[in-house]
């Protein structure tokens, strides 16, 4: 009964942008709350992505028919369409990265996985030819100096700023990441390069891959399938959404916007990190603490 409620709050919560919701970067993905007089915004699809940690650790940690996944697989596929619909781009391959790690981990059920996998690339391709802001990415992407005042002016930008700080950087405080677009949000890396230079984005990557590798150790020992789906997915998201980011800025694939864990400005994307920490550090506790009285009955 669990799962059913928190698929119907996610789903709920990813069509209000779209019905009350502010465009800001071309991604109507966000609402707006006054309160005391203020405006306090928050992304609902950041919370969602927890619900969505929760729904696949709680379902594929189960033994079912591909007849009774049949809800969850309509859950996660009508989620990214919303997100489509919503030009969140970046949260649309989020949510569908994180579901082809997680379901094949969980049942190494290779079949449907290369099946979601070419529904994926299908689905890709249509979204080229159907949206509008799908195909300017991917132009952007291909060649963003051949318009750079337009479809390439945020990728050609922070290109621009990386090359310029060099290995060692320009210095803190002498860079002009204000010529950066979103310098403090989705291209904060390239701010980040351009003034501490390629080497302290080199350690910036490093930690996050620290991140994944502790993440994943603390899922490996963890004592049951559930525990050990709610640390590997929290640990997949954090991943997955660290390499879109820096992937995106450098080129490597089209950029989309999601923010850098831990470090872009965003008060709802890093409520919602550390709540991936927080579900990581909560199974590495109780993996330390069942541990614990295990050693402690043997030695009576």
């Amino acid at each position: 009964r669990l799962i059913y409620i928190l698929m119907i709050s996610g789903i709920a919560l990813l069509l209000l942008p779209l019905v009350y919701g502010r465009v800001i970067g071309g991604a109507k993905n966000w609402i707006f709350i006054p309160i005391l007089g203020k405006e306090f915004g928050f992304q609902p699809s950041e919370l969602v992505k927890i619900i969505l940690i929760f729904v696949f650790a709680i379902e594929f940690s189960q033994e079912k028919s591909f007849k009774e996944r049949l809800p969850v697989f309509g859950f996660t596929a009508i989620s990214m369409l919303i997100l489509v619909l919503s030009r969140d781009l970046g949260g649309a391959l989020h949510f569908f990265a994180l579901f082809m790690f997680i379901y094949p981990i969980a049942t190494s059920d290779v079949i449907l996985t290369l099946s979601a996998a070419g529904a994926g690339v299908v689905g890709s391709i249509l979204s080229y030819y159907l949206f509008s802001h799908v195909k300017v990415r991917v132009e952007a992407w291909k060649n963003p100096w051949a318009a750079i005042e337009d479809k390439g002016y945020q990728i050609a930008h922070a290109l621009i700023a990386i090359g310029s700080g060099g290995l060692v950087g320009a210095g803190l405080g002498l860079g002009i990441p204000y010529i950066i677009p979103a310098s403090r949000t989705d291209l904060i890396f390239a701010a980040i390069c351009e003034e501490m230079g390629i080497l302290v984005g080199l350690m910036v990557i490093g930690f996050y891959a620290l991140m994944t590798i502790r993440g994943a150790y603390i899922a490996m020992k963890s004592s049951n399938k559930l525990d050990a789906l709610l640390a590997m997915g929290a640990t997949v998201s954090l991943a997955v959404q660290s390499f879109i980011i820096i992937g995106g800025v450098i080129k490597l694939i089209p950029l989309t916007g999601v923010t850098m864990p831990f470090v872009s400005y965003g008060g709802s994307s890093m409520a919602a990190s550390f709540a991936m920490i927080g579900i990581i550090e909560g199974v590495a506790v109780k993996t330390y603490k069942l541990e614990e009285d295990n050693e402690a009955d043997d030695e009576e």
